[in-house]
């Protein structure tokens, strides 16, 4: 006998409000991703209480699926959208659903746990987070470069430590303006 009957459903009810709560700290784009990883893993694992079963959300939440969403919000360092989603599942199911609430719970404080061990930096969170600003980034073997306007930043990962290159191109009418401008960024 299924004793898992929640009132609220796990997408439009939780997932929806509060992504839609972190829009304005995120690009629209990552947000668009986010739901579309979401949607998917509703039609693959038919959690929704229309229709579907709410306790297969546990299956999501042991899957792959999950594990890349997951890797995905900590590369562009929003982990906190997946602990809000986890703690709303939490307090929405817990009177009707104990067994997906529970598990939220848990799953929620693993997530507290692992994101107080200190990340290595990667090159896939570099290119994330560059795009969660809004950058397209370019990538090449061990380096990430992107264009602001008229400046130019190449980004090098070696051994877990970052290096930086910052151009600025621009026009000059001799040698000496370009040495000018040269010694103006050596004191920066």
């Amino acid at each position: 006998m299924n004793n898992c009957k929640p009132n609220k459903d796990f997408m439009r009810n939780i997932v929806n409000i509060v992504v839609s709560e972190y829009s304005g700290k995120i690009s629209s784009n990552v947000v668009e991703d986010i739901k579309k990883r979401l949607g998917y893993a509703e039609a693959k694992y038919k959690f929704s209480i229309y229709g579907g079963n709410p306790l297969k959300i546990i299956d999501y939440l042991k899957s792959e699926d999950w594990n890349d969403l997951v890797s995905y919000v900590k590369s562009i360092h929003v982990e906190d959208l997946l602990k809000s989603i986890l703690e709303r599942l939490y307090n929405e199911y817990k009177n009707n659903c104990q067994e997906v609430s529970e598990f939220a719970k848990n799953l929620s404080e693993s997530l507290n746990s692992n994101q107080e061990k200190k990340d290595n930096i990667s090159f896939e969170s570099i290119v994330n987070s560059l795009k969660l600003y809004g950058y397209q980034p370019e990538v090449m073997e061990k380096e990430v470069m992107f264009k602001d306007g008229n400046v130019s930043v190449r980004i090098l990962l070696n051994d877990g430590s970052l290096s930086y290159t910052i151009c600025k191109e621009g026009k000059a009418q001799n040698l000496d303006s370009i040495m000018q401008r040269t010694n103006k960024i050596k004191e920066i």
